[in-house]
């Protein structure tokens, strides 16, 4: 019905955004006159304004100051709902009894009796600065930023439709006004203020995981401060020669989040026969009280401290077994359902080159120095949490994963609830279908792998505030219009960051295109985002915790330009100078893939080319790399991984593996323990030069120099 009455106009469809949690005013300032449309057509506000059945949300618009705004010139979205879906959520606020002010503060029971804090919220919720087209938002769905600096998800619901947080369904979509689009909704689009424990009593379903936080005095930390109170400080150069790059303008406001995996008492009952809080102490005992014993026990960091697990009644101290049960389930971030298992720039798994399509990713816990490995699975479309495959990383046949027989599934894994998930103010809360817990089997098992680590994963600063897999298109959206490739951030902004020579130090954040994006523009990044800086850099970041074991610790690296330059690292195991110790000698960036230092074969055209052809492809897909790995290797070098791939200006796509500019660095091979570890990288030349850490990777050795299978190419 509402589609026929639009202007159709020829319109790039909007990217795939993800989220970012800016700090936007709630209050709305007078449009810029220059910009009001003077167009024929209808725009947003003169589609609502003459549609009786949008009387309602226009009223809001109205009183907030959005219609205005959305009678301008510009590129929205508008989820607008209709009459009937703005009076059942009045309705709704008003018999609220869990509110401290009663009836949320409202009047009466209308849209009138609305309070203008409740007008500006509900409208900033339904707006967004960018364009959203159904194909941005169907097959896995789409994180997006509104105006009201918090993220709606849509998804696919069994009937076909596309709904937004699970609850208010799109029934008309795609309706092209000359400002933007604008999908009509058949509910007032649902988002809680409340905190993360306020949200689990809520919900219902959480009664004894939620006594378990409040036993252990967890339900603090989650319900505590939601900003850091920290001074943060800019570098006083915003570019280096041509390097451009976006600020952050509100990274003043950092705010703080978690990302708790919640297992229900539905999941307790019928799993495990847990019906009370006694039970489900004495389980976190029978599965921790061991954990640290000399000899026996995995649990590395606690064993090699000497510490004796608790299985007392002090559920506070945090060598209580029931505490370490709790802190398993929780990381700090708020990670959404897009990046916890991100599979951007991931391959495709029908391409030649015998991928699975799946994306993973490693997270550490509040349990001190432990890990959880999130692990989307392609072939069934969902997510688990500490999956165990047995060998994997390892293969019985070259350039493929090996064959099933020698990978048989160990542990299934929790499986992630994204359709019920709790979306809080400060974080998100995952329903999972078993508890999550640190037992043999994890470092033994799970964690007995090659662990990549994408390095912004380490940086949960990112998550909390949304910038974690911000697209390019939505950092314009936030820059008045003005793409940029990079964000930079203040030297302070990280936890597991430590900047040594202050303003000679950049941060920035290197920003992908969208998987829908007809012109992508990526840079050869896993996952296509990556940390960087320039300058006369001297900094140090915080690696993965691992479990005891002899690794080769790797450091994805760009190589081939003089801007590159030259770098020294060092390890130790805290960010004091005093306690880092070189690693090797300095490392020169600037040679290229055919230095006989590194010792690869050329899979692109010309020296240092960045162009991948058609040729090279089918002579790599005949030699497969082979002929110069070992050489590579014993230079302490690898080619990249054929898991993921760099898109092109002409939209082809090919392997990193493929590429003769980024390799991998085997750094050190040694013992770890699980404890902290620092890695510092410092420019050992003057003048401004790039570092860049993409990804990590510890692999054991076991794994690197397995006498019986082959390290897959993945």
């Amino acid at each position: 019905m509402y589609n026929s009455i639009f202007k159709k106009i020829t319109r790039a469809a909007g990217a795939l955004a993800l989220p970012v949690v800016a700090a936007l005013s709630s209050c709305v300032a007078e449009p810029d006159d220059s910009n009001l449309y003077t167009f024929t057509g209808q725009t947003i506000e003169d589609f609502l304004k003459v549609n009786d059945d949008f009387s309602n949300f226009n009223y809001i618009l109205t009183r907030s100051g959005y219609d205005r705004l959305m009678a301008t010139y510009g590129t929205y979205t508008c989820f607008a709902p209709t009459n009937a879906a703005v009076q059942e959520y009045v309705d709704s606020l008003w018999a609220d009894e869990e509110c401290e002010i009663p009836h949320n503060g409202m009047t009466e029971q209308s849209v009138e009796g609305l309070t203008d804090s409740l007008c500006t919220d509900i409208a900033e919720y339904h707006l967004v600065n960018l364009e959203y087209r159904m194909v941005d938002m169907s097959g896995d769905g789409a994180t997006i930023l509104t105006m009201l600096g918090r993220s709606i998800t849509t998804s696919v619901a069994t009937n076909g439709s596309t709904v937004l947080n699970d609850v208010a369904a799109i029934t008309s979509s795609d309706n092209e006004m000359v400002n933007g689009v604008l999908h009509v909704i058949d509910k007032v689009v649902p988002r809680s203020n409340r905190l993360l424990g306020n949200e689990l009593n809520n919900s219902g379903k959480y009664g004894l995981f939620m006594q378990a936080l409040e036993l252990t005095g967890l339900d603090a930390l989650i319900n505590g401060e939601t900003e850091k109170n920290a001074s943060f400080t800019y570098p006083r150069t915003e570019s280096y020669g041509s390097w451009d790059v976006s600020f952050v303008q509100d990274a003043y406001q950092c705010r703080v989040g978690y990302t708790i995996f919640a297992v229900s008492d539905e999941v307790l009952k019928n799993s495990y026969e847990i019906r009370t809080i006694d039970e489900l102490i004495a389980f976190a005992n029978r599965v921790y009280g061991h954990s640290a014993d000399q000899g026996t026990g995995w649990y590395d960091y606690y064993r090699n401290n000497n510490v004796t697990v608790s299985t007392g009644t002090d559920y506070t101290d945090s060598l209580n077994a029931l505490n370490m049960l709790m802190r398993y389930h929780i990381i700090k971030g708020a990670y959404n359902r897009e990046v916890l298992a991100y599979r951007h720039n991931v391959c495709d798994p029908m391409a030649v080159y015998d991928t699975n399509g799946d994306a993973y990713d490693y997270y550490e816990t509040l349990l001190p120095k432990t890990l959880l490995k999130a692990w989307y699975v392609n072939a069934d479309g969902k997510t688990y949490i500490n999956r165990w495959v047995a060998n994997n990383t390892l293969t019985n046949e070259i350039q493929t994963h090996g064959t099933d027989d020698m990978h048989p599934l160990r542990m299934r894994g929790a499986e992630v609830d994204f359709a019920n998930m709790l979306q809080p103010l400060n974080g998100y809360i995952y329903p999972v279908d078993s508890i999550l817990v640190y037992n043999e089997s994890v470092p033994r098992g799970v964690l007995f792998e090659r662990i990549r680590v994408d390095y912004l994963t380490c940086l949960p600063e990112l998550a909390s505030n949304g910038y974690r897999g911000m697209t390019k298109s939505v950092v314009a959206s936030l820059n008045n219009g003005v793409e940029r490739a990079r964000m930079r951030f203040p030297i302070d902004y990280f936890e597991n960051v430590r900047v040594y020579n202050g303003n000679n130090t950049t941060l920035d954040v290197n920003c992908p295109s969208s998987q829908n994006d007809e012109n992508p523009n990526d840079f050869l990044n896993y996952k296509g985002d990556s940390f960087q800086g320039v300058g006369e850099f001297d900094l140090a970041i915080k690696l993965p915790p691992v479990p005891d074991g002899e690794y080769e610790l790797r450091l994805q690296v760009t190589f081939g330009s003089d801007y590159f330059g030259m770098m020294q690292f060092y390890l130790g195991e805290s960010s004091e100078l005093a306690d880092l110790s070189p690693v090797d000698i300095p490392l020169d960036f600037r040679m290229t893939a055919d230095d006989p230092r590194i010792g690869t074969t050329q899979l692109t055209t010309g020296t240092g080319s960045r162009d991948i052809t058609a040729t090279a492809t089918e002579e790599y897909l005949e030699d497969k790399g082979l002929a110069s790995d070992q050489a590579m290797k014993t230079r302490g070098w690898m080619r990249e991984s054929l898991d993921f791939w760099k898109q092109y200006y002409t939209g082809a796509c090919s392997p990193a593996r493929f590429t003769g500019y980024s390799c991998r660095r085997v750094l050190i091979k040694r013992s770890f323990s699980q404890r902290d570890m620092w890695l510092r990288i410092k420019s050992v030349l003057s003048g401004g030069h790039k570092f860049q850490v993409d990804y990590i990777e510890f692999c054991p050795v076991d794994i690197a120099d397995n006498q019986q299978y082959l390290e897959d190419m993945y």
